[in-house]
């Protein structure tokens, strides 16, 4: 199509060169401010109200933020000591650290923030306003990089093919599904995608041009900050880098060597100061053994390494694919990897890191969660976009003709999925639960939960949440009556959780389902989505409110329930 191979390399389309530069900028402009517009409702979901010690986290699942960039830096480079946080590198601590800094500093000047032991309330004066604020200013940071992503995919894919190709994947991975829960989150995958797409970027001019003394070293520096800031993303930069050296070491030779060989010395020494290692061994090596050996209680090694086992990672990786793109997108992918096949070859390096990713990560790790597969995910984008391009400079009508409705299809559901995720978030079933809880529940109330206690209804000062005893534990409730808490509130978030969570022993769920535990069912929300697949589980959970049989609500008065406190 636009590509042809030319020596070992790619000569690209002249095309992209011949468009004024101002109507280049003005679509990139566009799309980052859509990005920004688009991904920040919902910036606010599941920020924390820090009314008790057990309520200073965000409902999201593994959220740097409040406080872990704070207590992740001072116990690197101040105290030296643990406890440490052993699941990623340093770089997304500093990023979001450096977003809460100002904020802090104000907090310090103006008495609001006095900083003592790692103890709640933490030094703050309202920690319950100033953990929600710094959630969200961690939370920013994502949304910029988010925003960024699918200008870095216009310039990737009009650089490879031009720019009607460009376009179409800037807009297919700004309405991708994990750019509207990542983004919104303190997490270090939209980070990590940040500088991966930088990365491919590098990579293509690579192929299109060959690799230079600052293209290694470019490449190497997106390597180094990825990594730095999640440890999977080296898989995809081993599949580049495997591809560039099929493609051109020997054509090249020892020039080809020196320049990679430079690439090599400037990832070493920025990862080693991007991932903390050369400030302090302890936690860096605490780390290392955490993503080689996994949580004890995660789900790491929980597929079979056996034939049937892996089948099965495949077809989870494919669901997971397709809940990113929608079935429309995942068949432009396809038909960019077909027409690839036909017409430039060169187009198919893109699937290295594609390769890579499965068997670097999802393979030895043998578990898939959603958030694994995003890498792969935007690379399908790419392919995507010039899977439509192909189809729709054929000139054949009906193949242009398919090309426009698949894509069409494709933004489309996109497009109403992230709605709906929006929507969701905005609408979490939590909120709802939680004005309940003003309305009928008073000071001093105790609510019984099973799990995190960072998934639960945000509750006001004074109502008193309890964990209650797990599977080892046959009787988790007192035998007296009166010292059983007054609610027990059932909110599975887990995927694999359905009617109640797992940590619940069956006994007791039956038990609070049937009444037979002297609980009843009160209350129970789950706000009204397009489906009823979650594709983030964490988002709007249902949630059921059983109630001590005394305390079964009388709004505005509950006298026996009252009774039975005193």
């Amino acid at each position: 199509m636009n590509l042809i191979v030319e020596s070992g390399s790619w000569k690209g389309s002249s095309l992209a060169a011949r468009l004024p530069r101002g109507r280049r900028d003005r679509a990139a402009i566009l799309l980052f401010l859509l990005g920004l517009l688009l991904y920040l409702p919902g910036i606010w979901w599941g920020t924390p109200l820090a009314t008790a010690p057990d309520r200073f986290k965000p409902w999201g699942s593994d959220e740097l933020a409040p406080l872990g960039p704070i207590a992740e830096l001072y116990n690197t480079f101040v105290g030296r000591q643990a406890p440490y946080n052993p699941q990623y590198p340093l770089l997304g601590y500093v990023f979001q650290a450096a977003a809460m800094a100002p904020y802090l500093l104000w907090l310090l000047i103006s008495g609001q923030f006095t900083p003592g032991p790692a103890v709640f309330p933490y030094g703050f004066q309202d920690p319950a306003s100033a953990l929600a604020i710094l959630t969200i200013l961690a939370r920013l940071v994502n949304i910029g990089m988010g925003a960024a992503v699918p200008v870095i995919a216009f310039f990737t894919a009009r650089l490879l093919w031009g720019r009607k190709a460009g376009l179409a994947a800037g807009a297919l991975v700004l309405l991708s599904y994990p750019m509207f829960y990542y983004s919104r989150t303190s997490n270090v995958d939209m980070g990590a995608l940040f500088w991966t797409a930088l990365g491919i970027a590098v990579f293509a001019a690579c192929l299109l041009k060959g690799l230079n003394g600052r293209r290694a070293v470019c490449l190497a520096c997106t390597a180094a900050f990825a990594a730095a800031t999640k440890d999977a993303s080296y898989a995809a930069f081993a599949g580049m880098a495997l591809a560039l050296v099929a493609r051109e070491a020997r054509v090249r030779g020892p020039r080809f060597w020196k320049h990679a060989a430079a690439g090599a010395g400037a990832f070493l020494a920025l990862y080693a100061v991007a991932s903390g290692a050369v400030f302090n061994w302890e936690r860096y090596f605490a780390h290392v053994w955490f993503v080689t050996h996994g949580s004890p209680t995660g789900m790491y090694f929980t597929t079979p390494a056996s034939l049937p086992g892996y089948v099965s990672l495949i077809g989870s990786t494919a669901v997971h694919l397709g809940d990113a793109l929608g079935l429309p997108g995942v068949l432009l992918a396809l038909a960019g990897i077909a027409a690839a096949l036909r017409q430039d070859r060169g187009s198919l390096w893109l699937l290295a890191p594609v390769a890579m990713l499965w068997l670097g990560v999802i393979f030895p790790v043998r578990f898939v969660l959603f958030r694994f597969v995003i890498v792969i995910a935007y690379l399908l984008a790419l392919l995507a976009s010039f899977g439509w391009a192909s189809l729709a400079a054929s000139r054949f009508r009906l193949s242009s003709l398919a090309a426009g409705v698949f894509l069409a299809l494709s933004l489309g559901w996109s497009a109403v999925q992230a709605a709906d995720l929006t929507y969701q978030m905005v609408r979490d079933s939590r909120y709802a639960a939680a004005r309940w809880f003003r309305l009928n529940a008073r000071a001093g109330d105790r609510v019984g939960y099973y799990g995190d206690p960072m998934k639960l209804p945000r509750f006001e000062a004074g109502i008193v949440t309890l964990p209650m005893p797990g599977q080892t534990v046959r009787l988790p409730f007192p035998v007296d009556e009166r010292a059983r808490p007054e609610f027990v509130v059932v909110a599975p978030v887990q995927p694999h959780e359905k009617d109640c969570e797992s940590t619940m022993p069956e006994e007791i769920c039956r038990a609070l389902m049937d009444g037979s535990m002297g609980y009843r069912r009160v209350a129970a929300f789950r706000t009204q989505a397009l489906s009823e697949r979650r594709v983030v589980s964490f988002v709007n959970p249902a949630i059921q409110v059983f109630a001590r049989k005394d305390c079964w609500p009388r709004v505005p008065a509950r006298p026996g329930c009252q009774a039975a406190a005193e």
